[in-house]
């Protein structure tokens, strides 16, 4: 293949997935900043209580019984068996969800017959507003 075909394919994929790319990079803009930070707030009681050991009591909690959160709790469990003490790989994870989650929302607006830009505008505003 030749370097003309070679960046028509790209220029091609590029266009199909445009907005796809751009909800990923307004994920990575809007939180990479986060990824120089440290843990705040409750994540270090809930590190605390996954180096304390195991149990269902505090999986299914953590912090506090009043907050049933079990597939939070499967991904910080599985996000601290990876990253241990490490908040970036902690970060870097949550701006990786945060793009796919965008990118589904923005193939689901589309496919419910939204125009393709609101639908682009809506999946960028979740993506990159953190309190949705």
């Amino acid at each position: 293949m030749t370097l003309y075909h070679q960046n028509g394919a790209i220029s091609r994929a590029f266009k199909d997935h445009k907005g796809e790319i751009l909800i990923a990079a307004a994920a990575v803009l809007a939180y990479a900043i986060s990824l120089v930070n440290t843990f705040h707030t409750d994540d270090w009681v809930v590190l605390s209580l996954l180096r304390d050991g195991f149990s269902w009591r505090d999986f299914l909690s953590m912090e506090n019984m009043g907050r049933f959160r079990p597939l939070t709790n499967i991904f910080v469990c599985l996000r601290y068996l990876a990253f241990g003490d490490n908040p970036v790989g902690y970060y870097a994870v949550n701006i990786i969800l945060h793009a796919f989650f965008g990118i589904l929302l923005y193939r689901f607006l589309k496919k419910i017959g939204l125009k393709p830009a609101v639908a682009l505008l809506s999946s960028i505003i979740f993506t990159a507003y953190f309190q949705h």
